[in-house]
This record gives C-alpha cells, structure tokens and sequence, in this order.
C-alpha cells in the first residue's frame, strides 16, 4: 500500500510500505548537482587540453626538427673528395684540407698521375647519427709516359666523414641549420663489389616476330619516342603516362630483337581487352655522334581488338628461379649524378653505316 504524508520538513515523501521513504526534490537536487560537476568538469579537461596545445604549438620562428637524414650530401662530398684526392700530391695539401681540414703532408706523393673519370657511390650508410661512411667506385685514368690519359679500369674507395647540420643534408640538426662535413681520415682502397658470373635470366622465353603485330607496335612505338617520327600516342593506351622525349634524341632505330613472355591461348593477331603482355626489346640507334644499343622493358595490353603499350616498367620481370632465395638485408644507398672528370680524353666518333637515315619508321 502505497501512501503519501508529510515530513516534519515539509517535503513530501512516496515510499513502499515496510521500506524507507526516499525524498524527490533531495534526489532531483542530487542530479542536478552531479550534472554540474560532470559539466564543470568537461569544461577544466577541454581548457587543460588547450592551455597545452598552445605550450607545445611549433615556433612561428622556427622549424620542427627532422626525423630523418638524406644520405645525398655525404654521398656528393665523399665523391667530390675522391676526385680530389687522387689527383692531389706533393705540395697540393690544400686541396684535400677543403675536405679533410687534418690531411696530412702529401710529401712525396707524385701529383696527377692518376685522375677520376665517373664516380658513382655503391653504398652510403651511418656508423652513428651524423657519421656517415661511404664508398664509392671509380672509372680510373692513369696518364702514359707520353702525357696522355688513358682507362686504368674501376677502383673503389671508402670515405668516412661526420655531417653538420640539417638532416635533409645528413646531419642531426633542424631544417634550416647550417650545413658543414669533414671526412675524417684519408680513403682507403677497397675491394669491389664482385661481378655475377652470368646476368640473371628473365622472364622472356619467346622471340617477337618483327612483323607481327607486337613486333610492328613495339617497333613503331620506340620509333615515335626516341625520333620523333610519329605520333606517339597512335601506340599507347589511354591510361599511359608515357611522355615523348623532347627534343627528339636519335636520327634512327632499329630493332635488333624482341622477346615476350609465354602466356597460354595468348592470340596475337586479336588480343583481348585487357590482356596483358610483356615484351623486352632492344634496339640499336643512331644521333649526329654515336650509334648505341638500349633495351626497353615494355608492357602491351590489348584493346578493341590491337596491342598497345601501357608502361615502360624500370624492371623486367626476372624468372621464377632468378631471385635469391633469401633476400638481402637493406642498406641506405645514394647515388647522386656521376662527378664529370676534368680532363678525361674524348671519346673518338663513331661511322655511320646506312640504315641511320633508312631505319626511320614511317607513322603511317
């Protein structure tokens, strides 16, 4: 049985017979009570949040600090150093001091008897944070007793040197920061990367018929990319981001050899749409100076009924059994542009012979 009265405080209480009465407006007040703190205190976090986030906002002024370093400019200096170095000799400290400010005396070192054709960099890696060691392979010239220079094949040598600085530039610092380096002792002479007994196989197992429609695509395709004879875009697909090479840089191509991959019920005359083909062919080519061979991995797939190219991949597929079973561990590498040699000898010029100007691909 429910019932109703009224307390000596004049509040008044519904409660279960033989259980205790509980007061309404007490327990509404309660609520409203709970409510506000929960509010206020909604309202300390949020404030707490931002009075942080405008302590730990980054400096107008200044630049957050790198995460990581580019082993580009190590990599370029240590080129540049050995340059120098193995030109360098008696009397000639200072040139090596612009990299090694502690070289030492170079006394009785004959001077430019050996001079850098191309330096490439094989590996740049850090020691420790900023301490960087890299080595580099170089195209060697060593000058005859009649003066002249002449290939004395590929050394390698390895530079260690410490980087200031920016990290975008291999130091440890903040972008912006200035940059210095400084090798730390002369190079040394090391032993280079051994050369594969023979080149891994790739997944090409069937010659292209030159006048077949791949072998006429591919042909008219490299013809229009590398003379400028045709249009290019008569040879690809919609989707390919091939661009043309402006200017045109040879007078003349001709295929040497094409090879494809094996797909089974492949049909060559009528390809699918979106059938897909890979094709390795090499070319030999002709400019105003010199006749070179290239090879080009290409990507053909089909549509309404014709091949087209939709990629140059910059790696043709290997065989199956071409790839190492346990893949090596990855190094940090560069490999900035080769330092020009001085005085390296020019190369002769080469004869022509009479497909340069015959080769030419008509776009028809």
């Amino acid at each position: 049985m429910l019932g109703r009265g009224r307390t000596d405080s004049g509040v008044a209480e519904v409660g279960d017979v033989g259980g205790p009465a509980i007061p309404v407006a007490r327990r509404a007040m309660w609520m409203t009570a709970a409510a506000t703190v929960a509010l206020w205190a909604l309202v300390i976090i949020g404030a707490v949040g931002g009075v942080a986030a405008w302590l730990t906002r980054p400096d107008s002024g200044g630049a957050p600090v790198a995460q990581g370093r580019s082993a580009t400019g190590p990599a370029g200096w240590a080129q540049a150093f050995i340059a120098a170095f193995l030109t360098a000799g008696e009397g000639q400290e200072a040139r090596l001091r612009i990299f090694f400010p502690s070289a030492p005396s170079l006394d009785g070192v004959t001077a430019g008897m050996r001079q850098a054709g191309p330096v490439t960099v094989l590996r740049a890696g850090e020691a420790a944070a900023g301490y960087w060691t890299v080595t580099v392979a170089v195209d060697e010239l060593t000058r005859t007793a009649q003066g002249d220079l002449v290939p004395d094949g590929v050394a390698c040598y390895r530079v260690s040197l410490v980087a200031r600085g920016d990290a975008a530039a291999g130091g440890t610092g903040a972008q912006g920061d200035p940059v210095g380096y400084s090798a730390t002792r002369m190079p040394d002479r090391v032993a280079c990367p051994s050369a594969l007994a023979a080149a891994p196989a790739l997944g090409y197992s069937t010659p292209v018929d030159p006048q077949d429609p791949v072998g006429d695509v591919v042909r008219r395709f490299l013809t229009a990319l590398l003379t400028g004879t045709g249009e290019l875009g008569r040879y690809t697909s919609p989707t390919a981001t091939i661009r043309p090479i402006i200017p045109a840089p040879y007078s003349g191509v001709e295929l040497v050899d094409a090879r494809r991959d094996s797909l089974p019920g492949l049909d060559i005359a009528q390809p699918a749409d979106g059938q897909r083909l890979a094709v390795l062919a090499t070319v030999r080519v002709a400019s105003a100076t010199a006749i070179q061979l290239l090879s080009y991995p290409l990507r053909l797939s089909g549509r309404a009924g014709r091949w087209e190219v939709s990629a140059l991949p910059g790696a043709p597929p290997l065989a199956d059994d071409a790839l190492p079973t346990v893949p090596a561990a990855p190094t940090p590498t560069a490999s900035p542009s080769p330092l020009p040699s001085l005085s390296a000898p020019p190369s002769p010029s080469p004869s022509f012979s009479s497909w340069q100007e015959s080769s030419r691909v008509p776009s028809s």
